[in-house]
C-alpha cells in the first residue's frame, strides 16, 4: 500500500453509489507514511460535486475519504467543480481544511454555484499563482476580489467566466481598499457580460511603474450580452488605463451586432509594447483621421499583429490608413482591416505610385468587407481603379506574401486587383535583374 499511495501524483473523485468506509481509510493513513497523508506525493486533486454528491441518506462520516485525500503537503493543484446550492456547504470545507493542510497549493479551479462563504476562503491560499473561476448565477461581492489582488502577491494569472452572474460593487469596505492590487498579475481571461467584465476590470489597479500584465482576453458571448457598445467600449478603455507600460497582447472576441463608435481604439494608443491587438465580432467607426490620431501618439513601434473587425459604411478608411500603419509601425507584419476602396480616386492613386518607397515589414494583408446596414457587401466594380489599386498595393508594400479579401462572397473585382499585382511585381523583378546586368557589365568594362 505505501509502495502504491506513494506513486500517485493525480487523483480524481466522483460521486458514486458506495464511498470507501472511515475506519478503513483511517486504517489505511496508519500504513502510511508518518506525516498522515494518505498520498504523499499528491500533486492535483480535482472533486466533482453535482447535486447527488450529497443527499439525505448520504453518511458525511464515509466522505472523509475526500478530506484525507487532500492533507497532503504536496499538493499544489485543487479543483472542485459541478458546486451547487446544495454541495457549496461541503466544498467551502474542503476549501478549509486544504488552506490549513496544503499551504503548497498554487492553482485553484472553482465552478459553479459560489458565494461569500466559500469565495473569501480563496485569499487564505497565499501561494495560489493561478486561479480559475466560472460561477454560474452568482452575487459576486467586489470586496473578495479586492482581497484577491491586495492578498494574493504571488498571483499571475486569473481566469474568470460569469455565467449569468453579476458583481456588487456597492458595499466595499475602507479595510479591503488599497491603492493598488494585483501587482503580480501577467495574465487576464475574462468571458462574461461586458458590463460586470467592465466592472471587475474598473477595480484592477495595478502599479503602473512595476506591473508584469501583458495579456487580456475578453470574451463577450451574444447571451451575455446585455450592456451594449457603450460597455464593450469602457471595457477597451480600462484595459488602456490598467497596464499601458506591459500590455502586449490584447484580444476579444463576442459583441456581434454591436458597432463600435469612433475612437473607440484610441486608449490603446498608449499602450508601448502592445505587440498584438486582435478584436473580432463586433463592428468599429474607424475613419483615416483615427488611424491617423493613434500613429501619431508613436507607441506602436512594437506592434507585430493588428487585427480589426469589419467597418460600417461611411465609417471605414481608405487605403491610405493602410499605408500609414505599416509605416508608422516598424515592426507591424500581419494586418486585417476594413477598407473602402472608393474613397481612393483613380488619380490619387496614380499621384501616390510616384512617392518614395518607405520600406516595412507588412508581410499578410487581409481586407474586409465594408458594411451597409443591412450588412451587405460594398466593393466598387470598375477596372480602372482595379488597376490603381493594384500598383498602389504593389508599390508601397513589397513584402507582402499573403493577401487576401475575407469577403461574404467571392468578388472578380478583387481577383483582377490581386491578378494584376502579381503582374506588376513581376515586371519589378524583371526590370531589378535587367539594371542589375547592365551595372555588373559596365563594370566589368
Amino acid at each position: 500500500m505505501q509502495t502504491y499511495a506513494a506513486k500517485i501524483w493525480h487523483l480524481r473523485l466522483k460521486p458514486g453509489k458506495e464511498l470507501i468506509a472511515s475506519h478503513t481509510l483511517f486504517r489505511l493513513l496508519s500504513l502510511c507514511n508518518k506525516d498522515k497523508s494518505l498520498f504523499p506525493a499528491l500533486k492535483t486533486v480535482i472533486i466533482s460535486m453535482p447535486s447527488g454528491f450529497i443527499s439525505q441518506d448520504t453518511d458525511f462520516q464515509s466522505l472523509n475519504s475526500v478530506f484525507l485525500a487532500i492533507t497532503s503537503p504536496s499538493l499544489s493543484a485543487l479543483s472542485i467543480t459541478d458546486i451547487t446550492f446544495s454541495t457549496e456547504d461541503f466544498a467551502t470545507s474542503v476549501l478549509t481544511a486544504a488552506s490549513v493542510d496544503c499551504i503548497e497549493i498554487n492553482q485553484i479551479t472553482l465552478q459553479g454555484h459560489l458565494t461569500i462563504k466559500s469565495l473569501e476562503i480563496i485569499p487564505q491560499f497565499l501561494q495560489l499563482r493561478n486561479i480559475n473561476l466560472r460561477l454560474f448565477n452568482c452575487v459576486l461581492p467586489s470586496a473578495v476580489l479586492l482581497q484577491l489582488g491586495s492578498a494574493l502577491v504571488h498571483l499571475k494569472s486569473i481566469n474568470l467566466s460569469l455565467d449569468d452572474s453579476t458583481f456588487d460593487t456597492t458595499t466595499i469596505p475602507t479595510t479591503v481598499v488599497a491603492p493598488t492590487n494585483f501587482n503580480g498579475l501577467e495574465s487576464m481571461e475574462l468571458k462574461g457580460s461586458s458590463v460586470e467584465i467592465a466592472r471587475f476590470l474598473g477595480i484592477v489597479r495595478p502599479n503602473q511603474g512595476t506591473s508584469p500584465l501583458q495579456a487580456i482576453r475578453l470574451n463577450f458571448p451574444s447571451h451575455w450580452n446585455t450592456g451594449g457598445q457603450e460597455a464593450v467600449a469602457v471595457c477597451i478603455q480600462e484595459c488602456g488605463r490598467i497596464s499601458p507600460s506591459s500590455l502586449r497582447l490584447l484580444q476579444m472576441r463576442g459583441g456581434r451586432g454591436l458597432t463600435l463608435a469612433r475612437g473607440s481604439l484610441s486608449p490603446l494608443a498608449h499602450c508601448e509594447k502592445l505587440e498584438t491587438l486582435d478584436i473580432r465580432d463586433v463592428t468599429v467607426s474607424l475613419v483615416d483621421d483615427d488611424i491617423q490620431d493613434i500613429c501619431a501618439a508613436g507607441r506602436w513601434n512594437t506592434l507585430q499583429t493588428l487585427r480589426l473587425p469589419n467597418s460600417p459604411d461611411g465609417q471605414a478608411p481608405s487605403l491610405f490608413s493602410i499605408r500609414q500603419l505599416s509605416d508608422s509601425c516598424s515592426n507591424l507584419h500581419t494586418l486585417s482591416i476594413s477598407s473602402d476602396f472608393r474613397l481612393c480616386e483613380y488619380q490619387v492613386l496614380q499621384e501616390a505610385i510616384l512617392d518614395p518607397f518607405n520600406d516595412n515589414n507588412l508581410q499578410s494583408l487581409t481586407i474586409l468587407d465594408v458594411l451597409t446596414v443591412e450588412r451587405a457587401v460594398v466593393m466598387p466594380n470598375t477596372m480602372m481603379l482595379a488597376i490603381a489599386v493594384s500598383r498602389f498595393l504593389e508599390h508601397h508594400f513589397r513584402r507582402l506574401v499573403s493577401m487576401e479579401y475575407a469577403g461574404s462572397r467571392s468578388n472578380e473585382w478583387w481577383t483582377g486587383v490581386r491578378t494584376n499585382m502579381i503582374q506588376y511585381r513581376n515586371i519589378r523583378a524583371e526590370m531589378i535583374s535587367i539594371t542589375s546586368q547592365d551595372q555588373e557589365g559596365t563594370t566589368s568594362n
